[in-house]
């Protein structure tokens, strides 16, 4: 860590400037959730503040009944870090970027506003990059470091769209050192929490033990289902979590790729494909180490989904990895990094062009052309296809790194 030293202030700067130089709508979504807990004391409540409003309040119409989609956690840590840095916030400020961003968005105040908002992010990124260098051996720890310090999709992610995704990866991340450590109930209790702020998680369970023992693989699925389980239990009782959290609209994409195989009923592909490898690593879990076998369901996920630009996040700690680890990877690796940036331009301006204070939209250009939706298309096929190799080209090799677990 001593030679990452200056790289780390540098890395320290970087974002510290990135904080103020963008701000996406979505950033005011779950601010607002954690705003209602920590300073108007909604802490059980909060899911059904915006349904318990007169349907022409403003902001009901500004944000709709179904604002808050995700779990607990999602909005009870930024509450956590609100309630913590409370003296630094301008709350006039806040509560006008709440109820009305258009007129504060572009102002001067927004800049230490922006800066407070996302400044937690820099405890679990942190946190990340000290769980990185510890899952590669000494040689390659300046490597990782370094990588994961200047990695654009973090940087673009978390320190200019602000999305909470960095406290979902620091969790699968811990989950992942514990799993190297074989502290099983560990690693699936850290899976369970990462669940409790985005679902997805949840599928990584059956990975985690390589032990043969039906029980030894079915033991930390209960772990982390009863640890997720724990987190929602208290939420139950309220209709809005039920409605708009429990089974939010997000979690219908892994199941928009199928084969129709009758009138009504299909294939669902990312299934089909993760239970084709839940088999593979029932009877042969040494073919590819525990981070291969996470990021083999995040790629199969993202291959087979029409996924937001921050979830690819999720993936990349693995990603770095697998770069260290696998010298000859590296090329497809990075490949599938340039495809997934590619692939951002294609959605709307405000996660792209308009951060550059530009108004160009390259979807609508493509479309007097009609080819939108073909450009999109083939950069996914490309995305999937890269992503089939490189898991393939991981299951034929065998790892160098002090990561393989």
């Amino acid at each position: 860590m001593k030679q990452l030293f200056p790289l780390i202030v540098l890395g320290l700067i970087l974002r510290l400037a990135l904080m103020p130089a963008y701000v996406h709508p979505d950033l005011k979504g779950f601010n607002f959730g954690a705003y209602l807990i920590s300073q108007q004391g909604r802490l059980f409540t909060f899911y059904d503040y915006l349904s318990q409003l007169p349907p022409q309040h403003q902001l009901v119409v500004q944000y709709h009944p179904d604002l808050f989609i995700y779990p607990p956690l999602a909005y009870l840590t930024p509450a956590l870090f609100m309630r913590l840095l409370s003296p630094l916030y301008n709350w006039q400020v806040l509560q006008q970027f709440i109820f009305d961003a258009a007129k504060i968005i572009q102002s001067p105040a927004m800049v230490p506003l922006a800066i407070v908002l996302k400044l937690p992010y820099l405890v679990p990124d942190f946190i990340c990059l000290l769980l990185i260098t510890r899952l590669v051996d000494q040689r390659h720890r300046f490597l990782a470091g370094l990588l994961w310090l200047f990695n654009p999709v973090n940087l673009y992610s978390t320190y200019l769209i602000g999305q909470f995704d960095i406290y979902l990866v620091t969790l699968v991340l811990l989950a992942l050192y514990f799993a190297h450590r074989n502290q099983t109930v560990l690693a699936a209790l850290s899976l369970g929490l990462a669940a409790a702020f985005k679902p997805f998680p949840l599928f990584l369970l059956p990975f985690v033990s390589t032990k043969q023992s039906l029980f030894s693989r079915l033991m930390p699925v209960g772990v982390g289902l009863g640890a997720f389980l724990l987190v929602i239990l208290p939420y139950l009782p309220s209709a809005g979590f039920r409605n708009y959290a429990l089974f939010a609209p997000q979690t219908d994409k892994l199941q928009f790729a199928k084969v129709m195989v009758s009138a009504t009923q299909y294939l669902p592909l990312f299934f089909v494909g993760l239970i084709f490898m839940l088999w593979h690593h029932y009877y042969r879990p040494q073919l590819l180490p525990t981070w291969g076998w996470f990021a083999s369901v995040f790629l199969l996920f993202y291959s087979l989904t029409h996924f937001h630009p921050q979830w690819f996040l999720w993936a990349t700690p693995f990603v770095i990895l697998w770069f260290v680890s696998l010298p000859r990877s590296r090329l497809p690796l990075a490949i599938l990094v340039g495809l997934y940036f590619a692939l951002i331009m294609t959605f709307e301006p405000s996660l792209n062009w308009t951060i550059f204070r530009s108004d160009f939209s390259l979807m609508t250009w493509l479309d007097k052309y009609h080819m939108a939706d073909y450009f999109a298309s083939l950069l996914r096929g490309a995305f999937a296809a890269t992503a089939l190799y490189l898991v393939l080209s991981l299951s034929r090799s065998s790892p160098v790194s002090g990561g393989d677990t």
